[in-house]
């Protein structure tokens, strides 16, 4: 993402950006996989005055997809594959309150809440024959909560600052739909059919660590950059590695 953002006044700033993000799915089970390249737009804002802060942002992304869906059973050995698009519309809002921890500690909790909606078109399978599905245009309605921790200390060297950082966080869907899918097999005869899909556990969990490097040990920093290392998992076996590096620079 490249973003640009200014002062709103001495406390708040705002900000444009644009995104792209890819992503790979893999089942455990059928060996299906999809693989999603995401283009967003986000409008983002955040205020803090003293140890407190509240941070808000808008994203508007589409989604390109595509997936494999291997098919075998005796006599049958064949791949389906599909090519389809979709959008998604998320309003997230986050805050949190620094305290001052002895050995120049820093404890930040942290609570959050988001609403996502998601759009998947409709398609059509290939490359399977009379077996390919058409499946209909689908779109679901997410709302998530997040409640968390963060720890960080600063080191200062040579006229660099250092800041490691731990953090965990529970995050609970507070709506949660299955995502069911409807649809027929390119056959002429063949009927509509619905096919229960993925229903998560509501509950999330989340641990990471990051480094943040400022070019100064000063308030008027002139260039950050950060790395992070994510991890997020649920009771019912689904888990997700994710690797985040941040450059920010002021002129």
């Amino acid at each position: 993402m490249i973003a640009y953002d200014a002062p709103l006044g001495t406390n708040t700033r705002a900000g444009l950006g644009l995104g792209y993000a890819q992503s790979v799915i893999n089942g455990n089970m059928y060996g299906d996989s999809t693989d999603v390249n995401s283009y967003q737009t986000t409008a983002y804002i955040g205020h803090e005055r003293g140890p407190w802060f509240i941070r808000g942002s808008a994203s508007m992304g589409w989604n390109d997809y595509s997936s494999e869906r291997p098919i075998v059973f005796p006599g049958v050995d064949r791949t389906a594959n599909a090519h389809y698009s979709g959008q998604d519309y998320t309003v997230l809002a986050n805050t949190g309150y620094h305290i001052s921890a002895p050995q120049k500690f820093t404890v930040t909790p942290l609570a959050s809440l988001q609403y996502s909606r998601v759009n998947i078109d409709g398609y059509t399978e290939t490359d399977a024959g009379d077996i390919d599905l058409q499946v209909q245009p689908q779109g679901y309605d997410f709302v998530e909560s997040g409640l968390g921790t963060k720890v960080e200390r600063d080191f200062s060297y040579h006229g660099w600052m250092f800041v490691p950082e731990v953090h965990a966080e529970w995050l609970y869907e507070l709506n949660n739909p299955a995502l069911d899918e409807t649809a027929k097999f390119t056959a002429a005869v063949s009927p509509s059919f619905t096919t229960p899909g993925l229903k998560t556990d509501p509950d999330m969990f989340h641990m990471g660590a990051g480094l943040t490097v400022l070019s100064c040990a000063c308030s008027t920093t002139k260039m950050s950059l950060e790395a992070g290392y994510d991890y997020y998992w649920t009771n019912d076996s689904y888990s997700v590695h994710e690797i985040t590096m941040r450059f920010a620079d002021r002129f």
